[in-house]
């Protein structure tokens, strides 16, 4: 009787049938045509094996091959007898290394040679008591292509035996299974990575969509939540005027946190990264973390010892952990574990050729695994999509986790999710590994009144914007230069560069991008500082796009006391630095 693991049923056709005077050559090559009709390599597993101990008239067999992490995997059994005395059975495919015995299984692998049980052995009683009595004879030989073992196959109780003459045969037999095994292998990887390199592509289409509309959505929250914000704070508090427009400004503060998710998964926010100790940050975050949960989950930590140093946004470090958490929770309406683990790895050739998207190098790693309801795998190809979501309508945006998505890629990582219906998931986040270390924080030291240390050169290519932030920059006391296109500005700092301490620009503007122009200007006055404004970012704020030139950076939408906040900030390290 044939078993076919149930880990590995497919919903292709039932295993090739076997005519009786079929030779092992045909059974290869109907098998072959199977799986390239269905891609289905246990069922072609299942035919070879069928094959094979038909034509060699043994009791039965199994083959298994080995994963990526080298763990072997049962891809097809047959027996009447031999494996009676087994328990647990080998050909249940989720233990049977546990009921065959270790020695076995192993040694063909390990050994690259073949393992003999005959009586006529010289010593086939010593061998025998390693056995059950259910087994009176066996032939393991390994599968191997390119000088390296990806498998074994197995032949028990043969009738006459294994002499010589017919373990040459099973040898050959043995290589040509061995061949096909391996270009089953080698055609899914093909698949996996084909279908890996559509999704990145779709994803990539996805995100250059969604930073196009928030960055125009951007400009008109920083009107918006900008103008209600000064025109309140202007108005006495227990006005009811006062308080609508407070209603108002929650309206465009959430808004605004959408536009940032979506800049967000197509990896266009503007990021400052920091040397963190992965495992510090995860400790600090615990307590904030059990509060998001019930209290009929249970929360683990796991963390690996001396992780190396990761460079990362602490505050997008803290979104991802934030988004998954939640995501755990929600899929665990009845209660469960969320367990956060941590660790190292190193991605290999290998593992890029079958991952698109993941780059050689060494990885500091953490994971969230929950006990929940679990994704299925349709789900699982567009779950990292924006707007996508299983949740009930009104109780998730569908951002959680392209946002998610977004930070890793534009970090630098990788991301991967295991799961299936009603057996959870984890999600697992790898980032690079940093040889830098941690940076020193400098004591405050007073500041002089930054109102008073020149002009401000404000350059926006949105008449609207330039508007409100000249406003809100000339009612903080500052005096300001507004340009409303690069042209303007770069005439206005000829004539005024000696008077202007700080830029304030927009990051992407039509005929010159901020950067290149602070480039430009910094070639008559080298110790310009700068702040950049973009509702479009791009990479990291420390990328190629950035021309070289250092800077501040502040998202858009701001209100004006975010701004004047920030244009403080600027000044006062520029103050600091030349007091030094």
């Amino acid at each position: 009787m044939l078993y076919q693991p149930q880990s590995a049923v497919a919903t292709g056709p039932e295993p090739f049938p076997r005519p009786a005077s079929t030779s092992f050559a045909a059974m290869l090559n109907a098998a072959s045509l199977a799986f390239l009709q269905h891609g289905d390599l246990p069922n072609m597993a299942v035919s070879l094996l069928n094959a094979a101990t038909d034509l060699l008239e043994t009791d039965g067999g199994l083959i298994y091959d080995l994963t990526d992490n080298k763990e072997p995997r049962l891809l097809a059994a047959c027996g009447n007898v031999w494996h009676c005395d087994l328990t647990p059975s080998p050909l249940v495919p989720d233990s049977w290394t546990e009921g065959f015995p270790q020695q076995c299984w192993r040694l063909p692998v390990d050994r690259g040679e073949s393992l003999l049980l005959s009586p006529d052995r010289g010593d086939f009683q010593q061998l025998r008591r390693a056995f059950p009595t259910s087994i009176q004879s066996m032939l393991a030989l390994p599968l191997q292509t390119d000088g390296s073992a990806i498998g074994a196959l197995f032949l028990f109780n043969r009738r006459q035996g294994f002499n010589a003459e017919i373990c040459g045969e099973i040898e050959a037999i043995g290589h040509t299974i061995a061949l096909g095994i391996a270009a089953a292998r080698d055609r899914l990887a093909r698949q996996q990575a084909e279908n890996e390199l559509r999704q990145a592509q779709k994803m990539e289409a996805l995100g250059q969509l969604a930073a196009g509309v928030a960055h125009d959505f951007n400009n008109m929250l920083t009107v918006i939540n900008g103008y209600t914000s000064l025109v309140r704070k202007n108005l006495p508090e227990k006005t009811s005027a006062h308080q609508d427009l407070g209603i108002v400004l929650d309206a465009g503060r959430k808004a605004a946190e959408l536009s940032r998710q979506l800049l967000a998964f197509s990896r266009r926010q503007m990021l400052q990264p920091q040397v963190l100790d992965l495992n510090s940050r995860i400790d600090n975050l615990q307590k904030m973390l059990r509060r998001l949960i019930r209290e009929d989950i249970t929360f683990e930590v796991e963390l690996a010892d001396s992780l190396p140093y990761i460079k990362a946004d602490p505050g997008q470090l803290e979104q991802i952990l934030m988004n998954l958490v939640i995501n755990a929770r929600d899929a665990m309406p009845n209660g469960g574990r969320i367990i956060i683990r941590s660790g190292c790895r190193e991605f290999d050739r290998p593992f890029t050729l079958l991952h698109p998207g993941s780059k050689k190098g060494h990885y500091v790693w953490f994971s969230i695994r929950d006990t929940g309801n679990g994704i299925s795998p349709e789900d699982q190809k567009k779950i990292f999509q924006p707007f996508f979501t299983t949740k009930e309508k009104g109780k998730g945006t569908g951002l959680g986790l392209a946002t998610v998505y977004g930070i890793v890629k534009q970090s630098g990582g990788y991301i991967t999710v295991e799961s299936a219906p009603n057996q959870g998931c984890c999600f697992t986040i790898y980032l690079p590994r940093t040889d830098d270390g941690p940076e020193v924080d400098l004591p405050a030291t007073a500041t002089p009144n930054l109102c008073r240390m020149g002009k401000l050169l404000l350059v926006e290519d949105d008449p609207e914007v330039l508007k409100f932030a000249t406003k809100a920059l000339l009612e903080s006391g500052f005096q300001v230069i507004p340009a409303g296109d690069v042209e303007l500005a770069q005439e206005l700092f000829d004539h005024h560069h000696s008077e202007i301490s700080l830029l304030v620009t927009d990051m992407v503007m039509p005929t010159l991008s901020g950067p290149l122009l602070a480039r430009n200007l910094r070639r008559l006055q080298p110790d310009l500082q700068v702040l950049f404004l973009s509702g479009y970012g791009q990479v990291t704020f420390s990328s190629d796009f950035l021309s070289g030139q250092a800077g501040a950076f502040l998202a858009k939408p701001f209100t004006g006391e975010g701004l004047v906040g920030k244009v403080q900030e600027v000044l006062s390290e520029g103050s600091l630095r030349l007091n030094q």
